[in-house]
């Protein structure tokens, strides 16, 4: 198993952890970046992986912190380009 942290970890918003097991890819929580505008800029930025190599998303709980950016691969494909 590998966790790689793509969000969240030098903050408290912005939950993106992805989980990789037996060839599964999974993002856990898809949060939105608050705060400075520093912080909020990563918002803007394209996932850390393609978002069509996930095969699932699981949020830990539903707050914007850690679920607010589930629907940017859908409403701004240009930034979440797929593989």
């Amino acid at each position: 198993m590998k966790i790689s942290f793509l969000g969240a970890a030098n903050a408290v918003t912005g939950s993106r952890h992805l989980v990789q097991t037996g060839g599964v890819r999974v993002l856990l929580d898809c949060g939105l970046f608050q705060g400075y505008k520093t912080l909020r800029e990563r918002n803007w930025a394209p996932l850390a992986v393609p978002p069509a190599s996930i095969d699932a998303v699981v949020l830990s709980h539903a707050p914007s912190a850690t679920a607010g950016c589930c629907a940017f691969p859908v409403a701004r494909p240009a930034r979440w380009p797929r593989a």
